[in-house]
C-alpha cells in the first residue's frame, strides 16, 4: 500500500468535513482568496493534516481564529459608518453655509482686494458722515436744520425740469449735441435729488440709506468705466459679491466692537433720550401732559445726570416713568444708531444679486427663494427689536424702502447689463413664466396690490401722458415719437402715448372685478 495515498486515506476518514467541493476552486484559488491569518493556520496543520484541531472546551482552533478576524471587520464597518456620518454632517453645514451665505466668483487675489477698497469707499463715507459711529449728529443733522427749508425750493426746481424733459421727450435727443445736454442736465437733476434728500432728513429718516442703495450700484459702474473697461458688465458685476460680502462683513464686526467698547455707544433709553435731544426731535405731550417741565422751559420733567461719571435718567417727584414715550415717535436717532446695520443690509442684497449674474456655474430659481426667504426674515428680526426699543414706526418704513431701493440698484445693474431689447425679451418671458407657473389668480392678486399703493402715480402719469401726446400733435419738437403706432392702419392717434396707450390695453384685460376685490383685501391689512 502507498503509504502516501493510506495517509490520504486516513486523511479524508478522520476529516470528511475538509473536502472542498468543486464550485470552491483549487488549492491556490482558494489561498489567494484567504487572509494572512487564516493561512498561517492552515499551515499549521500541515499538508494533507486537517487545518484545525479540537480544543478542550470543545471549540475548535479554525472557528476561534475566525472569531478573531470579526472584530477587525466590524471596526472597519463602524470606522466607515463614522466617516459617512462625519460626511454627511459636512455637507449639512456646507448646505446652511450656502443658504445664508451668497456663491462668491473665484478671483485672483490682487483683484479681490482692489475690488473691495472700491466696495469700502462709498461705505466708509456713509459710517463717517451719516451714522452714529462717524459724525452723523453734527453733520449730516447740523446740515439739515441749517437748510433745510431749502429743500421745498429745489423740490419745485427739480420738479419742473423733470416734467419738461418728460413732455418733450428728452430721451429721444439722439444727436451729438442732444445727448450731452441730456447727460448734463441727468447729472444735474440727480445731484439736486441727492441734495433733496439730506436736506429733508430730519423728516425722512430713511432717505440717506436709500440714497446709498441707490449710489452704490452707479459708484460700482463708473469703477468699471473708467478702470475696467475691458471687462465685460455682466463678468465685472459677477465679480463683486465676495467683495461686497467682505465689506458688509466687516462693517458688522466692526459696529459690535463699537457697541461693546463704550456704554454710551449702546442703545437704550438714555442714549434714546440723548439722541432725540441732539437730533432736535420736540417731544409729544398730547397724551402725557403731566411730563411737561413744571419750570415752564416745555422740556420734559426728566433729565440726563452727568455728575456720576456716566449717563443716568432721573425722575424728580410726580414724573412716572412712562413720560419716556414722548419720544417714542423720534426715529431719527435710531436711525443714525442703526445706520452701518441698514447699510451692511444693503451691502448684502447686492451680494446676493451679483452671485445670480455670475458667468461660472448656474443659478437656480431655489436659490433665489432661500435668499429671498433670508431677506425677510432678516427684516423681521430687525422689525422685532425695533419693537422691543419702541421705535417701530420709524423702522418699519425704513426696511421697507430699504428693500425697494435695493430692488431699484439691481435694476441699474440690469440697465447696464442688458440691452433694450434684451430686457423686453426677459420681462416677457418671466411674465409668461409666471403665468404658467402660478396662474393668473395670483397675478390678480398682486395687481390688486399695484392698485392700492400706486393708484395716484398711476393717476399722474396718464394724466403727463395726455400732455405729452399733445405736444407731439402740436409738433413743437421735431424729435419727439410719433403720435400713433407705425403698424396701426387706421393711423389713430389716441389720446395718450402708444406706450400708455398699451398699458391701459393691458389693465382693461384684467378680470377688474376680482382685482378689485383683493384690492379691497390689501386694504384691510394694511
Amino acid at each position: 500500500m502507498n503509504p502516501l495515498g493510506k495517509s490520504k486515506s486516513s486523511d479524508s476518514k478522520e476529516s470528511p468535513s475538509e473536502s472542498i467541493p468543486p464550485s470552491q476552486g483549487n488549492f491556490f484559488t482558494n489561498r489567494l482568496g484567504m487572509g494572512k491569518q487564516e493561512r498561517d493556520v492552515q499551515e499549521e496543520g500541515g499538508l494533507g493534516c486537517s487545518s484545525y484541531t479540537m480544543m478542550k472546551d470543545g471549540t475548535n482552533e479554525k472557528s476561534k481564529q475566525q472569531e478573531e478576524l470579526k472584530p477587525s471587520a466590524s471596526k472597519t464597518n463602524d470606522d466607515d459608518l463614522e466617516i459617512a456620518s462625519k460626511g454627511s454632517g459636512v455637507l449639512v453645514l456646507k448646505r446652511m453655509v450656502s443658504f445664508v451665505l451668497p456663491k462668491i466668483e473665484p478671483l485672483p487675489w490682487t483683484t479681490f482686494f482692489c475690488l473691495s477698497v472700491w466696495c469700502a469707499m462709498p461705505a466708509a463715507v456713509y459710517i463717517l458722515l451719516f451714522t452714529q459711529m462717524g459724525f452723523g449728529e453734527s453733520f449730516y443733522y447740523a446740515l439739515s436744520h441749517e437748510f433745510g427749508g431749502y429743500a421745498y425750493m429745489f423740490a419745485g426746481a427739480l420738479g419742473i425740469s423733470g416734467f419738461f424733459f418728460f413732455i418733450f421727450d428728452i430721451d429721444e435727443w439722439n444727436s451729438t449735441l442732444g445727448n450731452i445736454f441730456r447727460f448734463l442736465s441727468v447729472s444735474a437733476m440727480f445731484s439736486v435729488f441727492v441734495l433733496i434728500v439730506i436736506l429733508v432728513s430730519n423728516e425722512v429718516t430713511f432717505g440717506i440709506i436709500t440714497l446709498f442703495a441707490l449710489l452704490i450700484p452707479l459708484w460700482l459702474l463708473m469703477v468699471m468705466s473708467l478702470f475696467y473697461r475691458g471687462k465685460d458688465t455682466r463678468t465685472f458685476v459677477s465679480w463683486l459679491s465676495g467683495p461686497l460680502l467682505l465689506i458688509s462683513l466687516l462693517t458688522t464686526l466692526s459696529f459690535i466692537i463699537w457697541v461693546l467698547s463704550d456704554y454710551s455707544n449702546e442703545w437704550n433709553r438714555v442714549t434714546e433720550v440723548e439722541a432725540a435731544q441732539q437730533t432736535g426731535c420736540a417731544a409729544n405731550f398730547e397724551k402725557y401732559p403731566n411730563c411737561i417741565s413744571e419750570d415752564g422751559s416745555g422740556d420734559t420733567c426728566f433729565y440726563v445726570d452727568y455728575s456720576g461719571g456716566w449717563q443716568e435718567l432721573v425722575f424728580p417727584e410726580n414724573c412716572d416713568k412712562t413720560c419716556l414715550n414722548v419720544y417714542d415717535a423720534c426715529s431719527n436717532g435710531f436711525m443714525l444708531w442703526a445706520g452701518p446695520v441698514l447699510m451692511c443690509l444693503s451691502m448684502l442684497f447686492l451680494s446676493f444679486f451679483c452671485t445670480f449674474l455670475r458667468t461660472e456655474g448656474s443659478t437656480s430659481e431655489k436659490d433665489m427663494f432661500n435668499f429671498g426667504k433670508l431677506w425677510f426674515f432678516v427684516l423681521f428680526i430687525m422689525w422685532a427689536s425695533a419693537s422691543l426699543s419702541g421705535t417701530a414706526a420709524g423702522v418699519t418704513s425704513s426696511l421697507l424702502t430699504l428693500t425697494m431701493a435695493n430692488l431699484v440698484g439691481s435694476a441699474i445693474f440690469l440697465s447696464a447689463i442688458f440691452s433694450k431689447e434684451e430686457r423686453s425679451q426677459s420681462h416677457e418671458a418671466v411674465l409668461a413664466r409666471i403665468r404658467e407657473k402660478y396662474g393668473d389668480n395670483n397675478l390678480d392678486v398682486a395687481r390688486g396690490l399695484l392698485v392700492v399703493t400706486c393708484s395716484p402715480i398711476l393717476v399722474a402719469y396718464f394724466c403727463l401722458s395726455s400732455i405729452n401726446q399733445l405736444v407731439r400733435r402740436i409738433g413743437i419738437n421735431p424729435c419727439s415719437r410719433p403720435t400713433y403706432e407705425m403698424s396701426d392702419p387706421d393711423k389713430n392717434a389716441g389720446v395718450v402715448t402708444v406706450r400708455a396707450k398699451k398699458q391701459l390695453t393691458k389693465m382693461r384685460s384684467w378680470d377688474r372685478a376680482k382685482v378689485l376685490t383683493y384690492a379691497i383685501y390689501w386694504g384691510i391689512a394694511f
